[in-house]
């Protein structure tokens, strides 16, 4: 699945309504356990949008 099939599939689940946030985590998730380098960017981006703060809050 390419990066723009992915991108729509999930704008299509979150716009659409027709599947729970539950479902759209899991196959979020599973995409990331099938292609780990797709979580870089986001695991780099992390510190800045969280700005010190904990991850928890």
């Amino acid at each position: 699945m390419s990066l723009e099939e992915m991108t729509d599939e999930i704008i299509t689940l979150t716009i659409a309504g027709i599947e729970t946030t539950a479902t759209c985590l899991t196959w979020a998730c599973y995409r990331l356990a099938r292609q780990p380098a797709l979580g870089d960017r986001p695991a780099a981006e992390a510190p800045a949008v969280l700005a010190g703060q904990p991850a928890d809050r």
